[in-house]
């Protein structure tokens, strides 16, 4: 090929380029000026709980929505997410993709996913390249638009914030003296709530074996790792469990006053007339996202961009006090109707009374204290 030829197929590509570069941006803006206006596309093809009608506007799959409400639901029961993975598997419960295998990751983007709440997000990603179609996650690079209640959720705003609030929880557990940060597991109902107390750290459940059997113990983790000396005792599971029981049998021991006590809580603190309204809220966010939609310059567009995210922030503050104080009358409810059930003593430990009934378990030498979700201690002699 001569020259000439090398030039024009330079300047053929050159061309085809710029022409590419022109529909990606041409696209660009147009999916911009459409998210301005509020309006969203989805990809529902690999989204589970949703599909879409005949307009292409989202709606709920009841197929899939029961799963996601079952993730929220153990996950704020104390679940550990690498646990609900394993339950899911488990119930061959399939995946957005199909698989019947789930993952960690799998449980924590859904968490995250603020869809579930019936909101979108956008421009959470964007292309750096329009003839590779690279994309990177937004970091502020490009504009991100909120539109909420955009849809049908499947989990209302106060679990979602809930959620967020336990996983922002689980993500900073520091214990002990020198504040050792924790990874959060749920594995077991005690996990996480039983601590030392001598050094405050967490008790962790430890596997001893001797001429090939099997115990379980829970042991300090601070003296396990021997990150300082701390001479807390090793109680064996056996004893531990038969202590919660008794804890539970004593605190059940006078159900008519404990039900008299739960229903003054809720009374007297919990009245729903004490939630912080957010009528008020929601009506500037509307004013402050009209303004959104009439800037024309950078300027008030990033403006009226912080204010919301400001706003929003104080939305999201109230709605998770509000969603905790339902929570706790929930979790009450729950309690008094147990009492109300429990004719007898409880015989054997389970796993599911832990997690319904206890907030915190404290080893001591002598005795082990019992925190119930009502407030109540129980202090049990060993």
């Amino acid at each position: 090929m001569d020259s000439t030829g090398e030039v024009l197929i330079t300047i053929m590509a050159s061309l085809a380029q710029q022409e590419s570069e022109s529909i990606s941006k041409n696209v660009t803006m147009g999916l911009r000026y459409r998210y301005q206006e509020g309006q969203v596309f989805i990809n529902h093809k690999k989204f589970l709980g949703y599909t879409v009608d005949e307009e292409g506007k989202l709606i709920i799959n009841p197929k899939q929505s029961w799963i996601i409400k079952r993730i929220f639901k153990e996950y704020l029961e104390g679940k550990g997410t690498g646990i609900i993975a394993r339950g899911l598997t488990e119930d061959k419960v399939p995946t957005a993709t199909g698989l019947l295998k789930w993952t960690s990751n799998d449980i924590n983007r859904i968490i995250v996913n603020e869809k579930y709440m019936g909101d979108a997000l956008l421009q959470k990603t964007y292309t750096v390249d329009c003839l590779t179609k690279k994309r990177v996650t937004n970091d502020g690079s490009v504009p991100q638009y909120y539109i909420e209640d955009n849809h049908e959720p499947i989990v209302s705003k106060e679990i979602y914030n809930l959620a967020q609030k336990e996983k922002a929880r689980r993500s900073n557990l520091y214990s002990g003296k020198k504040r050792k940060r924790r990874l959060y597991q749920g594995k077991y109902a005690l996990s996480g709530i039983t601590k030392c107390g001598k050094c405050t750290d967490i008790f962790r459940r430890i596997t001893w074996t001797y001429k090939g059997k099997k115990t379980y113990v829970w042991r300090c983790a601070t003296r396990v790792n021997k990150l300082c000396d701390c001479e807390s005792r090793t109680i064996n599971e056996e004893d531990l469990h038969r202590i919660i029981v008794e804890a539970i049998n004593q605190y059940m021991a006078d159900k008519s006053q404990a039900i008299q006590n739960i229903e003054l809580i809720i009374r007297d603190v919990l009245d729903k007339k004490y939630d912080e309204p957010i009528e008020d809220i929601e009506e500037e966010l509307h004013h402050l996202q009209k303004m959104l939609l009439g800037t024309h310059s950078d300027e008030g567009h990033d403006r009226i961009v912080d204010k919301l995210e400001a706003l929003r922030k104080v939305k999201q503050d109230v709605l998770v006090k509000n969603a905790s104080r339902e929570e706790k009358r929930k979790r009450l409810s729950d309690i008094k109707a147990f009492l109300k059930s429990a004719h007898t003593d409880i015989e054997e430990y389970e796993e599911r009374l832990v997690t319904r009934l206890i907030n915190s378990v404290v080893i001591h030498e002598e005795k082990v204290e019992v925190e119930l979700k009502t407030g109540d201690t129980m202090e049990i002699e060993q």
